[in-house]
């Protein structure tokens, strides 16, 4: 194929075909809209999935932070913590205490206690491990009798541990659990930028 406005013979450049013209300043254009389809789409693909994790963000306790789900309500009197409840079931988010220890060797006190409680009848599950949004380590326990049910969520960044608290009616464990590792998972430190 012979174009004779640009004296081109054969195939056509892809900036002939795209722009109508050749030279440096095409070449930088077709270079430019590749550039824009192999890093700018999956950029602003990735931009636009992300979740909002920041939205609403609130203050848990002294040196931590939470997303709270919006079926939560929270009292935010105390300077120390705030205390979070739906359904009848309450969760506390203690404030941050420095340790030296692991997140099992911090959770076995509570699980000892429960064991040990004669009078509430506690069934206690095996310890679960998993990680926050921003990464940090985390385990949860919990303990149910006919009645009732606790969770303890320990979470751990460096140094550093916070326990989260939940008591709730077992009638309405199953609607509340979900909401509840939903809010610790969303959990960060304050000296973190994870």
């Amino acid at each position: 194929m012979f174009l004779p406005e640009t004296g081109v013979t054969g195939r056509v450049p892809l900036s002939i075909r795209l722009i109508g013209s050749t030279g440096i300043r095409s070449a930088i254009i077709v270079a430019l809209i590749a550039v824009l389809y192999l890093v700018g789409l999956p950029l602003l693909d990735v931009v636009l999935r992300a979740p909002a994790v920041d939205a609403g963000r609130i203050v848990a306790a002294q040196g931590t932070s939470v997303v709270p789900p919006e079926d939560w309500a929270y009292d935010a009197d105390s300077d120390t913590f705030h205390v979070f409840t739906q359904a009848g079931a309450t969760l506390i988010v203690t404030p941050v205490i420095e340790v030296s220890g692991t997140l099992e060797e911090a959770m076995q006190p509570t699980r000892d206690q429960l064991e040990g409680d004669a009078e509430g009848q506690w069934v206690v599950s095996e310890p679960q491990e998993f990680e926050t949004i921003a990464g940090d380590p985390a385990i949860l326990l919990s303990a149910q009798n006919a009645t009732d049910a606790q969770l303890v969520w320990i979470v751990q960044h460096d140094d550093q541990q916070v326990s989260v608290v939940m008591t709730s009616p077992a009638t309405s464990l199953e609607t509340v659990f979900g909401s509840a590792q939903a809010l610790v998972e969303s959990l960060r430190f304050s000296g973190s930028t994870s």
